[in-house]
């Protein structure tokens, strides 16, 4: 089981008691983010050491922010104890207010902000789940925030990354079960389409083939004659979407987009359907620009 999974659990189990107040919320999350790091939380100021990295918690009563960023409680969190707090320890460590991660958590919802020109920018409300624990876990481990460069693209969504092969994987697992399928599809469609203009790529010689193949970090497991198309055809979506999402976040980070943080946004649904909606509605498409001709 991931350590994402373990903390979650344990901090699941104090939570489903039910707990009654702030000190119940702050005592179950530090108790499980010590057993899952390593390092030590003052329980008092309900912060990691400094030392180790700049984030800052503030724990708040079960249920406190009403699951809204526009709640009274949730402005209280992060405007009047986030804020002030990151803007003290900046001045006291020497370290810009930039680089502090600051965190809000009501035992129900996280939220990650950071102060930008002495402004708290909050991002999405997440709700309680392994994943949202694990981006928790993630902050107070890593040592720096990570730039958006080639380098760490590259590792983080590079063919050869965990992410990457997973996504292709599945990505051509449902393609091949599309072309499998007797009915016509609008991915049969899509792929038909795709073939007619990169036809070039079954005139490849066995060798060449092979070559390709050897290169590739996921499996073909649908007809065998689609296995080299098939697989570019995997790649090239995959390769389109992550473009997409870049491009969205640097557009929504320069305030011409409808919706902020968009990545972020699509982390906090937790359902498949409701995901592949916001993907071919908002992500992928013109409703997601505004101020755009």
């Amino acid at each position: 089981m991931s350590i994402e999974n373990q903390t979650y659990i344990r901090i699941q189990n104090k939570r489903v008691r039910p707990w009654q107040n702030e000190e119940e919320v702050r005592l179950a999350w530090i108790g499980a983010l010590e057993a899952a790091t390593d390092l030590h939380f003052d329980a008092e100021r309900a912060k990691k050491d400094s030392s180790i990295n700049n984030v800052i918690i503030e724990f708040k009563a079960p249920g406190y922010f009403n699951k809204s960023k526009s709640s009274a409680k949730f402005i209280e969190a992060t405007q009047k104890r986030l804020l002030p707090y990151i803007l003290r320890e900046s001045i006291k460590e020497h370290i810009q207010p930039e680089d502090f991660i600051g965190i809000a958590i009501d035992g129900d919802h996280i939220c990650f902000v950071q102060v930008i020109d002495e402004q708290i920018q909050s991002q999405h409300l997440l709700e309680f789940s392994p994943y949202s624990v694990g981006l928790v876990i993630e902050a107070i481990t890593s040592n720096i925030r990570k730039a958006v460069s080639a380098s760490n693209l590259m590792r983080d969504f590079g063919h050869g990354a965990q992410n990457a092969r997973l996504l292709m994987q599945a990505l051509s697992d449902a393609l091949s079960e599309e072309i499998g399928n007797k009915e016509n599809s609008k991915v049969k469609m899509l792929f038909e389409e795709w073939r007619t203009l990169y036809g070039q790529v079954a005139d490849m010689s066995i060798l060449q083939s092979e070559v390709i193949a050897n290169e590739m970090c996921f499996c073909w497991n649908g007809f065998p004659q689609y296995s080299l198309p098939g697989r570019l055809f995997v790649i090239h979506t995959y390769n389109s979407l992550l473009i997409k999402l870049l491009a969205a976040e640097i557009v929504s980070a320069h305030g011409l987009a409808a919706i902020k943080q968009p990545s972020q946004a699509m982390s906090a649904i937790l359902s498949d359907e409701i995901l592949l909606t916001d993907l071919t509605k908002n992500q992928t498409s013109r409703t997601f620009f505004k101020n755009i001709t």
